[in-house]
């Protein structure tokens, strides 16, 4: 074997495999750290703990103060958020439509005042919301659930002052268009 050159000499057969064993070695450790470090990924970052989000400790008491007034049985959502099923298996779409702040729907502009009534998330809400479902939906201990809320049957706002009832039917088509109309509906108030 030459020295130099482009062949290889003794001295680099030895070194090759050496340096290929201490990259495998190398990489052996990293994975079997890589499984150690999840773990302790959860644990201290600056003095903070950081636990991915479970359904019953985090998740479930946002779906009761904000979702489940219209989904859940009897409500006019699509679908129920009460159990830790249904609400895993609607995970994608959970993150998907608080991401996009489409769930929960208001319409009121925040300029005009506050709302006792706003169900929007707080910005904290949606990233728990999300970090639950990045770390694939996890349950938790269904002893750290929230008492179920007790919903009303009927009327799920507060009690107007008045209600005023239209003199007359106004028929509403099951399909089509219906154009805006304006309905006078007596009040009674002088």
């Amino acid at each position: 074997m030459r020295r130099g050159g482009r062949h290889l000499t003794l001295d680099k057969w030895v070194a090759v495999p050496a340096l290929a064993a201490l990259v495998f070695v190398a990489a052996g450790l990293t994975a079997g750290n890589r499984a150690s470090s999840k773990a302790e990924a959860l644990q201290s970052n600056g003095g903070h703990t950081e636990v991915s989000p479970v359904f019953y400790k985090d998740v479930l008491p946002i779906l009761q103060q904000h979702c489940q007034t219209c989904h859940r049985a009897g409500g006019i959502g699509p679908m129920g958020l009460e159990t830790y099923e249904q609400a895993r298996s609607k995970a994608q779409e959970i993150r998907e439509k608080v991401e996009s702040k489409q769930m929960p729907p208001w319409f009121a502009d925040p300029r005009y005042g506050h709302f006792s009534n706003d169900p929007s998330l707080s910005g904290e809400e949606i990233k728990t919301l999300v970090a639950w479902v990045e770390a694939g939906a996890p349950a938790g201990k269904s002893s750290d659930a929230p008492a179920p809320r007790q919903w009303a049957s009927g009327w799920s706002i507060p009690q107007p002052d008045v209600a005023v009832k239209m003199p007359v039917p106004v028929p509403i088509p099951a399909r089509g268009m219906v154009e805006y109309t304006y309905e006078i509906v007596p009040t009674g108030f002088t």
